[in-house]
Formats: structure tokens, sequence, C-alpha cells
């Protein structure tokens, strides 16, 4: 355990061995590099911001990163960079929450009662095991590093706990969504495959989305948990396109992409409320269908296929 109150840099290195760092009496808590290596590194630092006091070069590497209290952790220019196996944030009280990850991550959770959280994995997958919540905006990303490993995997919620944030949910390759994710009057955007290199799958698995506008995009999106509610849905895809809740929606423009639309694939949008087509639903090569228990409002040519199957 170490007690820090320091105007400059704080470095640490363990052998192999765990890092206990309370960075409370400190009026900044600048980072340079604490190394556990195999070991796990615990920071403490109520009321206090952590900050990057090495620019691009890691901050923290060890099997964990548990930072058990701050007033900010980065900045929104200058993320803490990380090599660590889990990140744990709990009871983050202001500020954001900014961290850069290398290698495979479990992030076993965040509480951010500052303003935005923000995961970049810049090579290897993303587990969510634990709740992640933000006053505002959520960004959680794996970054196209050119393998199939780039997969962000939502186990447990995600929440804009102010109910009107954005959360950004990105992978190189596959996005499942298997737990609750919620913006209730802000927005969702979900993008697999989102660097476009033709492989990756946006699905819902056994997890829903709550939001009132919804990007979502892949090289196939496959979303049909009827859990799932929303008031304007965009979207494009590769392959096939598949939308299906028991809710209305609008068919419209979301984060300045308009409709829904496939290159080479079907498009499937089905609901037992009403579908409103507000934008252009079209596959350049594949079939569309449009199927509303309820109606589907102001088709007319917005709606275009190799064949067009209307119902409702």
């Amino acid at each position: 355990y170490i007690g820090v109150n320091a105007t400059e840099a704080v470095n640490a290195t363990a052998d192999n061995s765990d890092i206990f760092i309370d960075g409370s009496p400190a009026a900044d808590f600048l980072v340079g590099l604490l190394d556990a290596g195999t070991g796990n590194v615990t920071v403490s630092s109520a009321a206090i911001a952590i900050t990057d006091a090495n620019h691009s070069d890691k901050n923290v590497v060890g099997a964990s990163l548990t930072v058990d209290s701050a007033a900010g952790i980065g900045t929104a220019a200058d993320a803490i960079e990380t090599g660590v196996g889990t990140l744990t944030v709990t009871a983050n009280t202001a500020g954001v929450v900014n961290i850069q990850n290398t290698g495979a991550l479990d992030i076993a959770g965040i509480d951010n009662n500052g303003t935005d959280a923000t995961v970049v994995n810049m090579l290897g997958s993303i587990i969510t095991s634990g709740p992640v919540s933000s006053t505002d905006n959520v960004t959680l990303r794996a970054t196209d590093s050119g393998t199939d490993a780039d997969n962000l995997t939502i186990g447990d919620t995600v929440t804009s706990a102010g109910g009107a944030g954005s959360i950004t949910l990105q992978a190189g390759h596959d996005v499942t969504i298997n737990a609750v994710v919620s913006s209730a009057a802000g927005t969702v955007i979900a993008e697999a495959d989102f660097d476009n290199s033709n492989d990756g799958t946006l699905s819902d698995g056994a997890g829903s989305i709550t939001t009132t506008n919804l990007l979502a995009t892949g090289h196939i999106v496959a979303l049909d948990n009827a859990a799932t509610t929303l008031i304007i849905l965009a979207g494009s895809a590769q392959e096939d396109y598949t939308f299906d809740t028991l809710g209305s929606y609008d068919v419209g423009t979301v984060n300045a992409v308009s409709g829904v639309t496939t290159e080479f694939g079907n498009i499937n949008l089905d609901t037992e409320g009403t579908i409103t087509v507000g934008q252009v639903v079209e596959s350049l090569t594949g079939s569309v269908a449009v199927t509303a228990t309820g109606a589907i409002v102001n088709v007319g040519a917005n709606v275009s296929g190799d064949e067009v199957t209307i119902t409702g």
C-alpha cells in the first residue's frame, strides 16, 4: 500500500505483485507508469482526478485495474492507457472516464457519476461482465486490428443514467447484445464491422435496446428481441438486415444516416405495431419485406428491391 501526495508523475513497479495506491491526499494525481506485471493494480483518489503524465505511453500494466473512487479518470482529450485484462471503476464522482486498453478486456463494471465513459480497446475483444453506467454518454469500442477477435459482447446492462445520452457500441468484427442497453430519451449507435472490412454481425441474442433513436449497422444485422423499444430506426448492412420487435417505429434518420439499406442481402422489417416508412428501405440486389400487424404508413416510392412484399 502506498499513500501519495505528489506534484509530479507517480510511478510504481512490482515484480508480479499487487500495487495499491491512495492518491487522495494529493491535489492532483498524475500517473506515469504503474506496472504490476501479472499482479493487480488498485487506485483510490477520492475527489481527485487521475490524469495521464506520459501521454501516449502506458499508464497501467497488470492483470486488472480497479479504481475505487476518483473525480475523473483521464480527460476527454487524453485517455489513461492500460494493458490489463479486467477493468473495474466504482464511484467516479466527476469528469470523464476515458480508458484506452491493449489486449482482451473484461469490463467488470463502470459506475460514472461524472459525464462520459469511454473505453477503447486497441487490440482484442471487450466483454462486459458487470454493469456499465454513465450520467451522459457511453462509448465501448473494440477497434479493428485485422483479426476476427475484435468483438464486443454486452453481458450486463449498459445505461445512460441521465436517460438522454448517446450509447455507442462498436467493433471491428461482431457486436453481440446479451443484456439491456438503455438510453430512453437518447440515441443508441450499434455498429459491427464499423471499419467496413466486410465481416461482422450485429445481433441481440438475449439482450434488448431501449432508446428513442437507434442506428444499427453491420455486415449482417440481426436484431429480433421483442423487448426492444424505440421511435426511429436507421441503418445499413452489406448482407441481410433483419429488425423485428413488438412496438411501433419509424424508419427515419439517425446520426446523419437515413433509412435502412443493404447492398447484397435481404431486408426484413417486422412489428406487431405500426411501421412508418419516412426514409428509403432499399436492397440493391435482394428482396425487401415490410410486415406490420398494425399498419404500414407512407410506403410509396420509399421501398425498393428485386422483390418487395408489404404485409399490413
